[in-house]
C-alpha cells in the first residue's frame, strides 16, 4: 500500500500510520490517498475518515468500518477525549518559554487553502489551542513536541508559523524553501484513547532513513522517558 501501514485493527476501527506525501482521500489531485489503499477492504464502501492528516505530514490517524464508530470516534474528539500529539522540526525564530500553551483564532482561507490569525471578534473564527515542549535545540532547529488541544485545519502550521516557528520545508507558512518531495516536517507520533472498554495507545516514528528525522526522533524518545 505503498508504505501506509496499518498499525492495529480494532472493533469497527483501524489505525493506520500514513507517509508524508500521501493524501486521505482521493481529490483531483494526482497524488495516491489513504482511500485508495483501502479500496479493497470488504467495508471499503463504509469506511469513514476520522481524522484527516495533511497531504505533506505524516503519521497516525484512524479509519472507522461503519457509521456508529464514525459518530463514537468523533464524540471523543469533541470532547477531547483523544490525546494526539505531534513532533515538529521548526526553525529558530521567535523567543519562547520551553514550553507552554498557544491559543489564537483561526479562519480558514478557501481561496489560498490555508489557515490564518484571526480574533475572537471573527464570527468565522475558531478558537484553537496547542500545548508544546521544546525537547531539543539543534544547530538550525528546534525539535518540538506538540500536543492538539484542538482540531482545526492546518493548526500546528499555522500557529507555530504565527511565532516565526515555520516547520522545515513548510513554504506556505514561511519556510524559505520546500523539500523536492513537497513534504513537511511535522508527524502524528502519538495516539491515545479509549475503545470499547480498553486504553488504546499508539506510537509512530517518523521517516527514520531521513537523518534529521532520526535525531528528532531520538531526542523525542530520550524526553518521553523522562
Amino acid at each position: 500500500m505503498k508504505g501506509i501501514k496499518i498499525v492495529k485493527k480494532l472493533q469497527d476501527l483501524i489505525v493506520i500510520s500514513k507517509p508524508a506525501g500521501i493524501q486521505t482521500t482521493q481529490s483531483d489531485l494526482d497524488l495516491y490517498s489513504v482511500q485508495e489503499a483501502l479500496s479493497g477492504h470488504d467495508d471499503a464502501e463504509s469506511l469513514h475518515y476520522n481524522q484527516r492528516i495533511d497531504t505533506p505530514v505524516s503519521g497516525l490517524m484512524t479509519v472507522s468500518t461503519n457509521a456508529d464508530s464514525a459518530h463514537t470516534f468523533n464524540h471523543l474528539i469533541n470532547t477531547y477525549q483523544v490525546g494526539k500529539h505531534y513532533i515538529a522540526i521548526c526553525n529558530i525564530g521567535d523567543k519562547i518559554p520551553q514550553q507552554g500553551t498557544l491559543t489564537d483564532y483561526l479562519i480558514r482561507d478557501g481561496n489560498h487553502n490555508k489557515a490564518r490569525i484571526s480574533t475572537e471578534a471573527n464570527p468565522k473564527s475558531k478558537k484553537s489551542i496547542i500545548e508544546y515542549q521544546i525537547i531539543a535545540t539543534l544547530d538550525r532547529y528546534h525539535v518540538i513536541r506538540v500536543k492538539l488541544v484542538t482540531g482545526r485545519f492546518h493548526q500546528i502550521r499555522c500557529q507555530l508559523a504565527h511565532r516565526n516557528l515555520w516547520i522545515k520545508d513548510d513554504v506556505k507558512y514561511g519556510a524559505r524553501r520546500s523539500n523536492k518531495n513537497k513534504t513537511i516536517y511535522l508527524h502524528a507520533c502519538n495516539l491515545e484513547f479509549d475503545w470499547k472498554g480498553n486504553r488504546e495507545k499508539f506510537v509512530s516514528p517518523p521517516n527514520l532513513s531521513d537523518n534529521l528525522w532520526k535525531i528528532a526522533w531520538d531526542a523525542y524518545l530520550e524526553y518521553d522517558k523522562a
